[in-house]
């Protein structure tokens, strides 16, 4: 979920739980829809009523999941600048930030360098690569945007893969 505040910043956290990294508010339907899910899970995380939302994203990536062995999701991403309440980290992040959307390119590009470092292209979703990323000690000392987020936000054209 994007959510926007008045300065057109984006709310980041950052997960407490595998994998840690900078992501945008997310989570599992749980027997809702997308929609519905969007609108849960940015009240978990960051403690907002959703008031309205637009799709600006759906797709299938390899990534790991922490249930039942899981190696991909299925996507669908929202957008929201409008909502009530205060935000705050939820239970699953150590922080949230808001970020303009340079913020988020300078997160994605750490997260691009250490992809390189293992071989792995800008665009690549895979398991593998994540496991990779949390065990590298650079990352550990400063995590990037997680690898998903940097694909969905590079395909709805927020930020743009380096040219190098």
């Amino acid at each position: 979920m994007t959510v926007r505040n008045p300065q057109r910043d984006i709310a980041v956290i950052k997960r407490k739980n595998f994998p840690v990294a900078y992501a945008l508010p997310a989570g599992h339907c749980d027997g809702d829809s997308y929609a519905q899910a969007a609108v849960r899970e940015a009240k978990e995380e960051i403690g907002i009523e959703i008031l309205s939302q637009r799709k600006v994203f759906e797709g299938t990536f390899s990534n790991p999941c922490r249930r039942d062995s899981g190696d991909h999701h299925h996507w669908q991403v929202f957008e929201t600048d409008e909502w009530r309440g205060t935000p705050a980290a939820g239970s699953d992040a150590s922080e949230l930030i808001w970020l303009p959307e340079t913020g988020i390119v300078s997160l994605a590009s750490r997260t691009w360098g250490l992809a390189k470092k293992y071989g792995f292209s800008a665009l690549e979703s895979h398991a593998y690569l994540v496991a990779l990323l949390n065990a590298d000690p650079e990352w550990q000392e400063g995590p990037g945007l997680e690898l998903v987020w940097c694909i969905i936000l590079t395909r709805i054209g927020m930020i743009r893969v380096p040219q190098s």
